[in-house]
């Protein structure tokens, strides 16, 4: 039911009027952050947590590369998790350097990095659409750089649009601002967790189930029956309920905590 349906219903969003070829340029470290607090928000556990791919999310917009961009030292591996981008077909890994501060480690180089190679490309006129994952405030003088080479520009990101001082600019300046929620995130769930789906069929069956539970989640409370051999949850939908069910207990639970069901259709991912 919700694995690649955010997909399906931005692709005509994100391939019109322009065609290929299109660009990702992921500021890596940002993105990631932004990840887990989500998932860490959602309640999930860590092995809740360990079913989902961070690459998934780059997924879901069509895109013929990705360029990725974030920062090590000579003494530093890198991350499981962006050593995961780098074995992904289509992903190139481009390294800015790690610098030792009082303050801490800071990046170098990355954010250079990535408006060079965006901008290069634009003027190229290799690339046609572009989408800049992360809500930095360097990419507003990015976006109007790449606007001019007559390039369409989305942005993707975890931040509200609607809140703080850089993400509404960047909804104004570019082409597009796709809000990374939680139909989003739950893209990134892996397929053979993604087992929830529809079961409107089942619901006669609700009132003969004597396997009952009560889940409750970010302060709602669910009902969950087995009927005939599969956990069944309603839902409610304005003035309707709808019926969601999975044969495998976990998956329903990181569905109800992630909750892609309470996204309205008009705001599944996408802010124009």
């Amino acid at each position: 039911m919700f694995e690649g349906q955010l997909q399906k219903s931005l692709l005509d969003e994100v391939m019109q009027p322009h065609h290929q070829p299109s660009f990702a340029f992921i500021d890596a470290d940002n993105v990631w952050k932004s990840y887990k607090k989500c998932l860490d928000d959602c309640g999930l556990t860590e092995e809740e947590v360990n079913k989902f791919d961070f690459f998934r999310l780059f997924k879901v917009l069509p895109h013929d590369r990705c360029y990725v961009y974030s920062a090590t030292n000579e003494t530093t591996k890198h991350p499981r998790w962006l050593s995961g981008l780098e074995s992904e077909a289509g992903f190139l890994l481009k390294m800015g350097e790690l610098v030792d501060k009082p303050k801490g480690s800071k990046q170098e180089g990355v954010d250079v990095k990535l408006a060079i190679d965006a901008t290069r490309l634009a003027y190229s006129s290799i690339m046609k659409t572009c989408t800049l994952y992360g809500a930095d405030g360097d990419f507003l003088p990015l976006v109007d750089a790449v606007s001019e080479a007559g390039t369409l520009v989305n942005i993707a990101s975890f931040n509200d649009p609607a809140q703080g001082r850089v993400a509404p600019k960047l909804r104004a300046t570019a082409d597009r601002y796709f809000r990374m929620n939680a139909l989003w995130l739950y893209e990134a769930l892996s397929p053979k967790n993604s087992t929830v789906k529809d079961c409107v069929s089942l619901h006669h069956s609700w009132n003969d189930s004597d396997e009952v539970q009560f889940l409750e989640y970010s302060g709602q409370e669910f009902e969950v029956r087995k009927c005939d051999s599969t956990y069944l949850v309603p839902v409610e939908n304005g003035p309707h309920i709808q019926w969601f069910g999975s044969h495998i207990l976990e998956d329903l639970i990181i569905w109800l905590k992630v909750a892609p069901f309470r996204i309205e259709s008009h705001h599944r991912g996408l802010y124009c």
